[in-house]
């Protein structure tokens, strides 16, 4: 598949650098970085989902894939894209590139369509962002929704795309697969990475990339409970939408969870011991930081995989930042910026100075692998 050593995906991933971002002595507060990488900026202007579609999963519930697809009418508005049951067919030979957003955000939110621009207006790849269940606007059908450590609505989505999008492609995976996330999202591409490399290896995953990764978030969700500024703006946010969501959904019979203890939570780890624990069958919320963290999984990557993280991120614990020193995986390029917070990476209030950092690191490492595929796939960037 590559000519020489130089050109294998562990050399590629050891191999490639990033820079330290250093951005204005006025934005290199933390708490400033995180928020203006929140709300500040637009959504790129050239770049629109032209498809939604909807996956159904195997313990009956669904969940949303937002698509642009390369020779359909990407002009249209984000308001009239098309909706499907199933993703849609392409016969193309671009890439594909599947997004995962973060805690309580969703494939429409700033961070997912500033990769998805990526992807698809620089790099000439077909996406395919997923929101997770119960993040695309509509409730979803059971009382599970998605956490730290769930991977199998990922799993699902590598599948469909590799046996559904073209029949040519049956038999012959040979375009190539990135996947990228962030935060949340982030942390269940690296777990996935690590605990199915047999799977990934299978369904052709030919490299990915993440930012702001929660590596021990039973180290870091302490953190993100307390003090002012993190417990009142960032992690109350998260709870008023979570409870929101499941007070909305309307589902019959007995439910996993105590919906009363739901509402009554006021941290993300009040949440995490009231849903998601009794939910998804774990025995409190240590138990599902501790299985779930994705800095555990690292050593077992198979994938070419970048993590950029800030250490300055206020959402984590310093000392859950895994010593790149002894994360030995050629596979795994750890990179730790000094400034970025979480997942802001702000440099600019003007837009055409380019706020969008972590777009150009990411840029740089797909292009190594598009410009060393096999055959017709070395692709056209657009």
């Amino acid at each position: 598949m590559y000519d020489d050593d130089k050109q294998a995906p562990a050399f590629i991933a050891s191999n490639f650098t990033v820079p330290d971002f250093v951005p204005p002595w006025w934005t290199r507060n933390p708490h400033l970085q995180t928020i203006a990488g929140a709300l500040w900026g637009r959504a790129p202007p050239r770049f629109r989902y032209t498809h939604r579609a909807r996956l159904h999963t195997p313990d009956g519930d669904w969940f949303a894939v937002d698509c642009a697809v390369h020779g359909t009418d990407a002009s249209v508005s984000t308001h009239s894209i098309q909706e499907t049951d199933g993703l849609p067919t392409t016969s193309s030979e671009r890439p594909l590139a599947i997004i995962l957003h973060g805690l309580e955000s969703s494939a429409r939110g700033l961070q997912s369509l500033r990769l998805a621009d990526l992807f698809h207006c620089t790099l000439g790849a077909d996406v395919y962002a997923l929101n997770f269940r119960g993040c695309s606007g509509e409730p979803n059908a059971t009382p599970k929704s998605y956490h730290l450590g769930e991977t199998s609505d990922l799993r699902l989505l590598i599948e469909q795309l590799r046996h559904g999008v073209a029949a040519s492609e049956r038999e012959n995976f040979t375009r190539p697969l990135f996947l990228s996330g962030f935060s949340l999202g982030g942390n269940v591409i690296c777990k996935y990475l690590g605990e199915s490399v047999e799977h990934a290896q299978r369904y052709g995953v030919t490299s990915a990339a993440v930012y702001c990764v929660p590596f021990d978030a039973l180290a870091s969700q302490p953190i993100l409970d307390s003090g002012l500024i993190r417990r009142y703006i960032y992690s109350r946010r998260f709870v008023k939408s979570i409870q929101r969501k499941l007070k909305r959904r309307q589902l019959p019979g007995p439910l996993p969870y105590d919906l009363q203890r739901v509402m009554q939570a006021t941290t993300i780890g009040e949440i995490d011991d009231a849903y998601i624990a009794p939910t998804y069958g774990f025995k409190d919320r240590f138990d599902y930081y501790r299985k779930s963290s994705c800095g555990q999984y690292l050593d077992d990557v198979r994938t070419p995989l970048l993590i950029i993280n800030a250490r300055d991120d206020p959402f984590m614990a310093p000392a859950s930042l895994p010593d790149p020193s002894s994360v030995r995986n050629p596979f795994v390029c750890l990179a730790y910026t000094s400034y970025g917070g979480h997942c802001g990476f702000f440099r600019d209030i003007n837009p055409e100075q380019g706020e969008f950092w972590i777009c150009e690191q990411f840029g740089r490492f797909f292009q190594q692998f598009l410009e060393h595929a096999p055959g017709d796939v070395a692709v056209r960037a657009t």
